[in-house]
């Protein structure tokens, strides 16, 4: 970086100050800026990646596992046949592997 693009200057004053302190200082906050702008876009597109991956495997597991619910959920009807007390004792083994799935999902990812 030249100097004379920062701080516009003329001829005469460039020479007396192209050593000054006060351009100095000037040039090094300019590059510490740069850089600390450059890094906080890397964090924010860091977290940005993060919170991406979190969304598609939250999504994942939870597709996965309404979908294994349904499927158990059709095994029990099919099992009972119409039973009503088949149907409740597979009703109540849904509800607790629903809730064991939910809590998995929970402490994998977070708060649902």
């Amino acid at each position: 970086m030249n100097p004379r693009d920062v701080i516009p200057l003329g001829d005469d004053d460039w020479e007396r100050n192209l050593f000054s302190r006060d351009l100095r200082r000037a040039l090094r906050r300019r590059s510490r800026t740069g850089t600390e702008i450059y890094l906080r876009q890397l964090e924010i597109d860091k977290l940005v990646e993060f919170d991406h991956q979190d969304t598609e495997g939250t999504g994942d597991a939870l597709e996965f596992a309404f979908k294994k619910e349904t499927d158990f959920l059709n095994d029990i009807r099919q099992a009972a046949n119409g039973d009503r007390a088949a149907l409740e004792l597979g009703a109540s083994k849904l509800n607790a592997f629903s809730s064991y799935n939910n809590r998995r999902a929970a402490r994998r990812f977070g708060r649902l």
